[in-house]
């Protein structure tokens, strides 16, 4: 009789055994498609479209002497970018303080560096020194025409004159900024301002 026990005690954990992997091997097959998902979302978070743009005015500091011109260029710069995605419309406002900045008469904004050969609308100097606000908006003529978010893009190089010495230190700031990519996508972005004094 003992030898009898003792074999169904063998008998059920072999069975056991054999219940337990059965069991196992059914929880790793329901749950192993549900961890690719998680990696993809994960991944798919890191991309140009998720990431603000950065847009800064560079140098984000100047020193300009009275009547003397320096300039600041307009810079986008895409953490993720990627050389496949482009930018298609490209919109910015800049506000200077027209008592101590003008825009220079024989200086216009230039983007050619943009790659967007469609002007919508860039201010000059006189609507830029009447109300110290500069419009600029440019776009592609045909699409994918601007340069990649690789790498950073210049949008355009702006000029301003010294008109009065400052106390201490000014900002020229930027706002109501749109920068749409070749799929047509709004990306959001981060504005940096830059400061200068006039001596």
């Amino acid at each position: 009789m003992f030898n009898n026990l003792t074999f169904l005690n063998k008998k059920f954990v072999i069975i056991g055994l054999i219940v337990l992997l059965a069991i196992l091997s059914l929880v790793f097959i329901i749950f192993k498609p549900f961890k690719q998902p998680v990696v993809k979302e994960d991944t798919e978070i890191t991309t140009a479209k998720e990431t603000p743009v950065v847009i800064a005015l560079v140098p984000s500091t100047q020193e300009i002497n009275l009547n003397e011109t320096k300039s600041f260029d307009l810079v986008a710069t895409f953490p993720n970018g990627s050389p496949s995605e482009k930018i298609d419309y490209f919109k910015a406002t800049i506000h200077f303080s027209k008592d101590f900045l003008q825009i220079p008469k024989d200086k216009y904004i230039d983007t050619s560096t943009s790659g967007l050969k469609r002007i919508l609308r860039v201010d000059g100097p006189s609507a830029g020194n009447a109300t110290g606000t500069l419009l600029i908006e440019i776009g592609a003529s045909v699409p994918d025409e601007s340069l990649s978010t690789g790498k950073p893009i210049t949008f355009a190089k702006i000029f301003f004159s010294g008109k009065n010495r400052t106390q201490n230190e000014q900002e020229i700031t930027l706002d109501k900024l749109s920068i749409v990519n070749s799929k047509s996508t709004l990306l959001p972005v981060v504005l940096l301002s830059a400061k200068y004094q006039v001596k």
